[in-house]
């Protein structure tokens, strides 16, 4: 089998970057925990989109939109809890 090389973008190599960063963040620092969560939403929608623009099999937009949906409220009570914190 061959493999496909996927084309790296720029924007991907930041992305991740700064992700990675903010979950090294999240472990020292829950507070970080909520930016963290938000950022992997992003990428997934980022990637979700340019995926259907290459024209390649791309998850289901209800799929994704779920685990977006589970990511925001898993960064919700995260925030929620943390402000009812002193």
């Amino acid at each position: 089998m061959t493999s496909r090389k996927r084309p790296r973008y720029a924007a991907d190599r930041v992305a991740y970057v700064v992700l990675g960063a903010l979950i090294a963040l999240a472990i020292l620092v829950p507070l970080f925990a909520t930016p963290a969560i938000v950022c992997v939403g992003v990428i997934n929608v980022v990637r979700h989109a340019r995926t259907i623009n290459d024209g390649r099999g791309a998850p289901s937009t209800i799929v994704l939109l779920v685990a977006n949906g589970v990511l925001a409220t898993v960064a919700m009570v995260v925030f929620i809890a943390m402000a009812g914190l002193p």
